[in-house]
C-alpha cells in the first residue's frame, strides 16, 4: 500500500526581508541535482541554496567532473552506489570521469546570507558526504570555507586563509581537522574511523566551527561511517570523538566553498549553525518546511523547501507540491493548487515565488513512502 506523506505550511507574506533558505536554519545545500551525465563544472545553483554564481571544477587530467548516480563500468574503481543510509538526499553526487585516477578541485561563492552568520561567538556546522573510490591508494577528500579556494597540489594551499578539515593528501589514512593559512595546517590527533577499509564505504564527514571573539577560531571534525550495516549520526558521538585544530583567522573575508580531493566522490554537502540543522533526524514524512507552519514577515521572493521523507528516493516524481490562498484546495490536494510534480525538494525549481504583499498563502507536499509509486 502506498501512504501519502504530507507537510503543509502557512505563508504570510507582509515585508521583503532577504532570499529564502533551504529548510529551517540550514543555510547551504548542495545536493547535486543537477542533469546526469552533465559536468559540474558552470551549473548554477538554483536560488535560495546558500550559493551565487556557478560551480569551477577542474581535475589533474581533465576528465570532467560529472554528475552521477550509481556505479559506472568505467572507470572501474567507481563502485559507490551514491546510498549514505541514515543521511536524507536528492539527487545526483560528483565523480571524475573516464579512468578517474585525478586529482580534483571545485569551488563557488558563498551567498551573503551564509557569510553574514560567521561572527564572533557563533557557530557553524558543515557537512560532506564522501566515498571511496575501489582503489588501495588515495581517498583525499577536503571541505572548506574560506577567503579564496582550494588549490593544487591536493588542496595543500588554498588562496588565503581558509578552515575545515578532511584527509590532507598523499595521506591514506585517517583524516582531521585544518586551517590553511596560503598552507595547510594539520590537527595533531587524526579522527577515529577505518578509511582504509574495503571500498567503496562512504562516510559522512562532519566540521564545526567555532568563531572566537577573544582569541583563536577552533575547528573540529570526525567522520560517520554511513554504510549499510552503519548507525544514525549523532551529535554525541561526534563530541566524544571529534578531533580539533584552532588559529587566529579573520572570517570576515570568507567568501568561498571549496572541495578538493582525490579518487573520491561528494554528494550532500551543507552548512547550517547546529548539528540538527545539517543532520535533522531522518523521519518517514517530509520535515523542516521552509517557510515555516505560520511564518510571518516572509520574503515576497522565496523558495519552498523541505527534508524529503526516508522513502521517497525510489519514486519519480518525488513530490507534489501545492499552492494556493485557498485552503481547502491546498488541504485537499485539489488539481486547482498543484504547481508541481517533481524530485527536487525545493520549488520553485528556477528563480523565485512573487508573493503579493499582505496576502495568506497554504501550500503542503505529498509524498508517498512506496517504492512502487502513486496511487
Amino acid at each position: 500500500m502506498c501512504k501519502k506523506n504530507v507537510l503543509i505550511g502557512v505563508l504570510l507574506a507582509m515585508l521583503l526581508l532577504g532570499s529564502g533558505v533551504v529548510q529551517a536554519s540550514l543555510l547551504l545545500y548542495e545536493p547535486f541535482d543537477y542533469t546526469i551525465g552533465e559536468l559540474l563544472d558552470s551549473q548554477t545553483p538554483p536560488d535560495g541554496m546558500g550559493m551565487t554564481g556557478s560551480w569551477t571544477a577542474w581535475d589533474q587530467h581533465d576528465f570532467g567532473m560529472t554528475i552521477v548516480d550509481g556505479p559506472r563500468a568505467t572507470p572501474t574503481w567507481r563502485t559507490w552506489d551514491g546510498i549514505a543510509h541514515n543521511v536524507a538526499q536528492t539527487g545526483g553526487f560528483i565523480s571524475v570521469g573516464a579512468d578517474g585516477r585525478s586529482h580534483m578541485l571545485g569551488h563557488i561563492t558563498l551567498d551573503s546570507s551564509v557569510t553574514d552568520t560567521f561572527t564572533d561567538g557563533s557557530t557553524t556546522w558543515m557537512s560532506v558526504v564522501a566515498a571511496q573510490g575501489d582503489v588501495p591508494w588515495g581517498y583525499w577528500p577536503m571541505l572548506a570555507i574560506g577567503a579564496g579556494e582550494l588549490l593544487e597540489d591536493r588542496g595543500n594551499e588554498a588562496a588565503g586563509q581558509a578552515i575545515g578539515g578532511g584527509v590532507q593528501g598523499n595521506n591514506t589514512g585517517d583524516g582531521g581537522a585544518y586551517y590553511w593559512d596560503n598552507a595547510i595546517n594539520l590537527s595533531v590527533d587524526t579522527v577515529p574511523s577505518t578509511i582504509n577499509v574495503v571500498p567503496p564505504i562512504p562516510y559522512l564527514w562532519v566540521f564545526k566551527i567555532t568563531w572566537s571573539d577573544t582569541g583563536n577560531d577552533t575547528v573540529e571534525a570526525y567522520n560517520f561511517d554511513v554504510s549499510a550495516d552503519s548507525t544514525a549520526p549523532t551529535e554525541a558521538a561526534f563530541n566524544a570523538g571529534a578531533v580539533s585544530n584552532s588559529a587566529n583567522l579573520d572570517q570576515s573575508l570568507f567568501t568561498t566553498l571549496s572541495y578538493a580531493g582525490a579518487r573520491v566522490e561528494y554528494d550532500e554537502i551543507r552548512i547550517g549553525t547546529t548539528f540538527d540543522d545539517i543532520l535533522g533526524a531522518i523521519t518517514e514524512i517530509a520535515t523542516n518546511p521552509f517557510p515555516a507552519d505560520g511564518a510571518t514577515d516572509v520574503c515576497l521572493k522565496v523558495v519552498l523547501s523541505w527534508t524529503p521523507g526516508a522513502f521517497v528516493g525510489a519514486l519519480s516524481p518525488k513530490h507534489k507540491v501545492f499552492l494556493s490562498e485557498d485552503f481547502n484546495d491546498v488541504n485537499d490536494g485539489n488539481d486547482v493548487a498543484k504547481v508541481a510534480e517533481q524530485d527536487p525538494n525545493y520549488y520553485p525549481l528556477s528563480g523565485t515565488l512573487s508573493l503579493d504583499f499582505g496576502k495568506t498563502y497554504y501550500w503542503k507536499v505529498d509524498e508517498a513512502n512506496s517504492t512502487t509509486g502513486w496511487d
